[in-house]
């Protein structure tokens, strides 16, 4: 019951610096509060290294939010937190070149009986270390930048098959004049009628392959930029989420809960 009441009390509360003075009142109400703040989110490898000197962090942390970079200097850490359950790893301070060997780092350092990753690497790298993963977020997009012109949005998209030249503007003066910033492939018209449909099915397709390496898996979120009105879709995250069922030794793949 004291669990429960100090979970409602401490819900709003995201920064430790709300819970210290409760958190000093005794061994017993600082292991409560410790609990609420299940998400662990480090900002900085010194900041990842301090914190994972507070007593009792590596048994009440239940989700790991962070950049790679972070965690690499000291990635001893890592396994000793025993009841990981959650982690989202952002590989965009990465290059292309560098993700496989950094992935393998940190995947070989994550706790077998992870529920649910968030990231961008291999799926071979990840079907090895984690056979219980009932949860999947792919992730690619999140690497496009948009902030800024069409050249650095086309430098960031080299690995994407997409120009709305000739097609929707017959030049690049023409493309600088008409366009208020970049075109992904979810603002062309063309891409969306020629590609739509195709692109959604391979996405179902990919579900039902992931879901045979990976035995545990429920569900899987893909970024897309064809995502419509179904109840999987997130168009304004660019996200698609499909649900994994299992019957007679088949594979059922949808956008919307069994």
């Amino acid at each position: 019951m004291l669990n429960e009441i100090i979970a409602i009390a401490l819900a709003r509360h995201k920064d430790f610096s709300d819970i210290a003075g409760f958190s000093l009142a005794s061994y017993m109400l600082r292991q409560i509060a410790l609990r609420c703040f299940s998400t662990f989110a480090p900002q900085s490898s010194r900041h990842w290294s301090r914190c994972c000197r507070i007593l009792g962090v590596f048994s009440w942390a239940r989700a790991l939010k962070c950049s790679t970079i972070i965690l690499t200097p000291q990635l001893a850490l890592l396994p000793n937190f025993l009841n990981l359950q959650i982690v989202e790893l952002n590989f965009r301070p990465d290059g292309l070149a560098t993700q496989a060997q950094r992935a393998n780092l940190l995947l070989n350092h994550l706790p077998a009986t992870l529920t649910e990753l968030r990231c961008s690497i291999c799926l071979v790298l990840i079907a090895a270390r984690c056979p219980a993963l009932e949860t999947l977020d792919m992730t690619c997009v999140e690497r496009l930048d948009e902030d800024c012109c069409w050249l650095c949005f086309d430098e960031s998209s080299a690995c994407i098959v997409h120009s709305p030249i000739p097609d929707v503007y017959p030049g690049v003066k023409d493309l600088a004049y008409g366009s208020t910033g970049p075109i992904g492939p979810d603002g062309c018209v063309l891409c969306q009628q020629d590609h739509a449909v195709l692109v959604r099915k391979q996405e179902l397709v990919a579900s039902a392959s992931v879901a045979s390496i990976l035995p545990s898996l429920q569900t899987i979120s893909w970024s897309t930029w064809f995502a419509q009105k179904e109840q999987g879709d997130d168009a304004a995250n660019r996200l698609t989420t499909i649900w994994i069922r299992r019957e007679d030794s088949m594979i059922h793949v949808r956008r919307t809960p069994w």
